[in-house]
C-alpha cells in the first residue's frame, strides 16, 4: 500500500456511477498579501457505492470527534462551572 499526502481537499464530481475526489498540495504561500497557491496533486476514482460506505464512515468518526471534543470542553469547565451563565 502506498501512502498520499494531500494538504485539501478540492471537489468531487459524481457522474457514470463515479464518484472523483481531487485533492491538492500548498505550492506557495505568501504571507505578505495572504495568499496560498495551490496546485492538483491527487485525483481518487471510486465506486459511487464506495463512496457512500467512505462518506457514512466519516460521518460517524465526524460525530465521535465532536463527542469527545464536547466531553472535553465539559471536563475542562468542570462541575461547579457547569451551570452557571456568567451574569452575576
Amino acid at each position: 500500500m502506498r501512502d498520499f499526502f494531500v494538504d485539501r481537499f478540492a471537489n468531487l464530481n459524481i457522474a457514470d456511477g463515479v464518484a472523483r475526489l481531487d485533492f491538492v498540495r500548498v505550492e506557495n504561500i505568501n504571507a505578505e498579501k495572504k495568499q496560498v497557491t495551490m496546485s492538483p496533486s491527487l485525483r481518487l476514482a471510486l465506486p459511487f457505492e464506495a463512496f457512500m460506505q467512505m462518506a457514512e464512515q466519516f460521518a460517524k468518526v465526524r460525530e465521535e470527534i465532536i463527542k469527545k471534543n464536547n466531553e472535553q470542553a465539559a471536563a475542562a469547565v468542570g462541575p461547579e462551572d457547569a451551570g452557571t451563565t456568567g451574569t452575576h
